[in-house]
């Protein structure tokens, strides 16, 4: 029995055609030449249903007999068809029909599927893939495995930043009330060891003048600051004779005073030999200020560099040469 459409008035749109012939139903777009077949049956009349479509949505179904021939969709979201429709909210399980056989033990393959899927839902993998998948689709880029391989690192770095514990910084080697470990402590600073093999500014200059810090080392500045502390850096880490740091930090201002004879010759060598009672010559004329345009084309500036006379004693104590130091800095 072959049912056809052989002519269709205006429908609004989404219209669908349910036939039901015998015991049998069958449905399809309600549109011209669409032809229903059904298995012929004494019956002498056959009903014909209209129905419109509200939403659609389409439910995977991969790897379902891997899975032991069920997929379970929980709360899916079925889009209205409707402008400001509503969607529709159902849960759906997908199985596959046994047709009356006994059902047999899982494969090997779907045991191995299923383990495969606790262990990932387990460490919440499955929606870190899910969004990789659906970011490639979306970007399409031209080497997928550098993009996944981007991606993944990112959510790594992501979840251990998550993960770290937050750090007690009291409870760090030389943060709380006690030193930090090395040179420096009330025994250690007694003496100072062999500085042979040690490559620092600090390291010559205490082995061009031996008494400097004997004559020193008991000394401190109102904050408590030693020459021990002073020179830790250059102590604790030899160097390397190719790459000559200074070697000492001034842990308040008034260590330029107090530990002079260390840190005149440090600042002298670092700086070309600049003596100690040399200074910064000023001109603050803004007349002198170059107007050259950087950028002939005036659309932008590639690298500019600035380098102003530093005045401010903090920043001397922490770049150990005193105020008149050089401080660099670069503009993009």
């Amino acid at each position: 029995m072959d049912i056809v459409v052989t002519e269709v008035g205006e429908l609004p749109a989404h219209t669908y055609l349910s036939v039901r012939y015998g015991d049998k139903r069958q449905q399809a777009p309600f549109r011209r030449g669409e032809k229903f077949t059904f298995p012929t049956a004494p019956e002498k009349a056959y009903t014909v249903d209209v129905f419109r479509k509200v939403g659609s949505k389409q439910i995977s179904l991969a790897g379902i007999s891997a899975l032991g021939g069920t997929v379970a969709s929980e709360k899916v979201e079925i889009p209205s068809l409707e402008i400001q429709g509503l969607p529709v909210i159902t849960s759906l399980t997908a199985s596959l029909s046994k047709e009356g056989k006994k059902a047999e033990p899982a494969s090997m393959k779907q045991q191995v599927a299923q383990r495969a899927k606790s262990y990932l839902d387990k460490h919440g993998v499955q929606p870190v893939l899910h969004d990789m998948f659906a970011r490639l689709l979306e970007r399409l880029p031209s080497d997928p495995l550098t993009f996944m391989i981007g991606f993944l690192e990112e959510q790594r770095q992501a979840s251990e930043d998550r993960e770290a514990p937050e750090r007690d910084f009291a409870s760090e080697p030389g943060m709380g009330d006690g030193a930090l470990p090395g040179f420096g402590d009330e025994i250690s600073a007694e003496t100072l060891p062999n500085l042979r093999a040690h490559h620092s500014l600090v390291a010559d200059v205490l082995r061009e003048e031996q008494e400097l810090y004997p004559r020193l080392k008991s000394v401190k500045t109102s904050l408590g600051v030693s020459l021990a502390q002073c020179i830790k850096p250059a102590i604790d880490c030899p160097g390397h004779e190719m790459v000559k740091v200074a070697g000492a930090y001034a842990g308040d201002g008034e260590c330029y005073e107090s530990f002079r004879e260390l840190f005149d010759p440090i600042v002298s060598k670092l700086h070309g030999g600049y003596a100690a009672d040399a200074r910064h010559q000023t001109d603050t004329n803004p007349a002198k200020v170059s107007n050259a345009i950087i950028d002939p084309t005036g659309r932008y500036a590639v690298f500019a560099t600035l380098r102003p006379a530093v005045t401010s004693q903090a920043y001397a104590c922490q770049h150990v040469a005193p105020s008149r130091s050089v401080a660099r800095w670069s503009v993009l």
